[in-house]
């Protein structure tokens, strides 16, 4: 009988635990691919839908509040045959710029813009988006005041994304930012209220409305935004700040304290809400052409005049004619 020489038999022994050891490093190699893809393609389709989701329709549309001035939160793409509608108010014709801020790189987005017929998008879009460095942008034709939807689509692609309504090049309209002490729910800042602010910036908002007219010159065309929360400082315009326009968030923009106009004519108030004690907006003086809009609301009896969904009202008035 022949045995196999010895050196032989080793050869081939070792040389078959190195081959079992390299298909075993080639397996887990392709097992630990397979599991790092199966995770990616799980972290893309499992993007989460935004705190707006239901606005899949022009029907449940988005309320993001006035323009200029509108900054989102994060909001989302989150499936490829997901849409975005919202709704914008302007409030006097101007050129505006809009901007989709996302990265191309995990998919693009696009948006068009349509003016409101009916309470519904009209058939023609008055301006749509184009790629640009932060996403994708507009910069829309002289847009006349009125009510414009936004439509945001991924066109198979899904994506987180900010929207942004600023004040185009071309505009005269400068607008200030007041935000409470929290950033929830809000529509126009992104950072809590301060004095130390600018005002100037979403990101550098200051604390309340007096602020503002302390540190600045205003008029006609300015515009204080005040985001959703609860201010109790006192405001007091005058002549030399009259015309502005002062507007809340769709979350709800609550004033305690007393608004008031000595002989500060043709202001703008919109989408405010007044509580606290005594009248929540004095007009001193000649009470001439003061400009307050219905969608002020009272937290309680007395707190601003009578109001009617379709005219111009007059709140309490202070030394001077009802």
């Amino acid at each position: 009988m022949k045995f196999p020489n010895f050196d032989e038999l080793l050869s081939s022994l070792l040389s078959w635990k190195s081959h079992r050891r390299s298909s075993r490093r080639s397996r887990r190699r392709l097992q630990s691919r397979n599991r790092m893809r199966v995770e990616q393609l799980e972290a893309r389709f499992l993007l989460a839908a935004d705190v707006f989701e239901i606005n899949n329709t022009p029907q449940l549309a988005t309320d993001i509040g006035i323009a200029p001035g509108v900054h989102s939160p994060l909001l989302s793409i989150h499936q490829a045959d997901d849409e975005d509608w919202f709704k914008v108010e302007v409030l006097r014709a101007d050129y505006l710029q809009l901007q989709l801020e996302f990265s191309a790189a995990n998919g693009n987005l696009s948006f068009e813009v349509y003016p409101s017929v009916n309470g519904l998008p009209d058939s023609t879009p008055v301006t749509a988006s184009s790629p640009n460095g932060a996403g994708a942008g507009a910069l829309p034709p002289i847009l006349a005041a009125g009510t414009y939807f936004i439509h945001v689509v991924g066109g198979g692609s899904i994506n987180d994304y900010r929207l942004a309504i600023d004040p185009a090049p071309s505009s005269s309209t400068r607008v200030f930012y007041v935000n409470d002490t929290s950033t929830a729910n809000d529509f126009y800042t992104s950072a809590p209220g301060d004095s130390l602010n600018t005002g100037l910036s979403p990101d550098s908002p200051k604390a309340s409305i007096q602020q503002v007219l302390d540190n600045y010159l205003i008029g006609p065309n300015d515009l204080v935004l005040l985001d959703t929360g609860t201010y109790g400082d006192a405001v007091t315009i005058t002549a030399l700040d009259e015309g502005a326009s002062y507007v809340g968030s769709p979350g709800g923009s609550l004033l305690t304290a007393t608004f008031e106009m000595a002989d500060a004519d043709f202001n703008t108030l919109y989408r405010l809400k007044f509580g606290g004690s005594g009248s929540g907006v004095h007009i001193h003086e000649t009470c001439r052409a003061y400009l307050i809009f219905a969608a002020l609301a009272r937290e309680r009896s007395g707190a601003i005049g009578l109001l009617n969904q379709s005219k111009i009202a007059r709140a309490q008035c202070v030394g001077g004619k009802s």
